[in-house]
């Protein structure tokens, strides 16, 4: 994406009324650099109406701010008056160009949510294209280093087993290679305490063991039980955080 060229256009057409064409097209492969050039677009129709008289001068200082945070750039403005202590979140940094920040309000605990909600320079779009919204939150990231869930189903599986009330159960079923274990891990490192995960086969339980021990840098201990006359048998696969294990676990 032309993000430098996007910019530079922007920045001289917001400071410049004799002509507000924008001369870059829309690019057709990516969502994300779509919805960057739809941003721009979306200004010099503001900064249009505003001078029209369509629109006023908060529909433009919006779309403003919108620009700067979804860039993470700052701008030359001198076209308006943007007043210092505004409630926009729009700040004057020491080269005199304007810079925009989120501003949560306090009293919003979950503000990492409000920032997600934002598109910007940094946001990856997902290997496989959806209409659902699949990625996943700072807890399941950080534990887990997904940043985007491999489809509906999982997302529903997750958070449908981190949110179960205590003292009930919750069955989740899906096909093989759905992304059940990403459940039983996530829940695992929710809250203290021992987890048991109880799977069909050896290799299954050493492929699992290596993912819990790769994905949430923990301990891990296994126990495998052969029935007698049987050549496959119970495979308990606990593992609990490597300062809960005693010495020699």
């Amino acid at each position: 994406m032309k993000t430098k060229e996007i910019i530079d256009q922007v920045e001289k057409l917001i400071n410049d009324n004799s002509d507000l064409k924008f001369n870059i097209e829309e690019p057709s492969d990516s969502a994300v650099e779509a919805f960057f050039y739809k941003t721009a677009r979306r200004l010099i129709n503001a900064k249009k109406g505003y001078l029209s008289g369509s629109s006023g001068y908060l529909d433009y200082v919006i779309a403003l701010r919108n620009f700067m945070l979804v860039f993470q750039t700052p701008l030359e403005v001198n076209s308006i008056d943007i007043p210092d202590g505004n409630s926009y979140g729009i700040y004057k940094n020491d080269d005199g160009k304007y810079y925009a920040t989120y501003d949560i309000p306090a009293f919003i605990k979950n503000q990492s949510f409000v920032r997600d909600a934002f598109i910007n320079i940094g946001t990856e779009e997902p290997f496989e294209k959806t209409k659902y919204l699949l990625k996943t939150n700072n807890f399941v990231e950080s534990i887990t280093g997904f940043k985007y869930f491999k489809s509906l189903e999982q997302k529903l599986c997750v958070y449908g087993g981190l949110n179960t009330p205590l003292g009930f159960t919750s069955l989740v079923s899906m096909p093989t290679g759905g992304g059940k274990s990403l459940v039983t891990q996530t829940l695992a490192y929710e809250k203290e305490g021992l987890t048991i995960v109880v799977v069909p086969t050896v290799s299954l339980a050493t492929v699992y063991k290596g993912n819990i021990i790769k994905n949430l840098i923990m301990d891990c201990q296994s126990y495998t039980k052969y029935r007698p006359n049987e050549t496959t048998g119970g495979i308990f696969v606990s593992w609990r955080r490597k300062e809960e294990l005693p010495t020699g676990a």
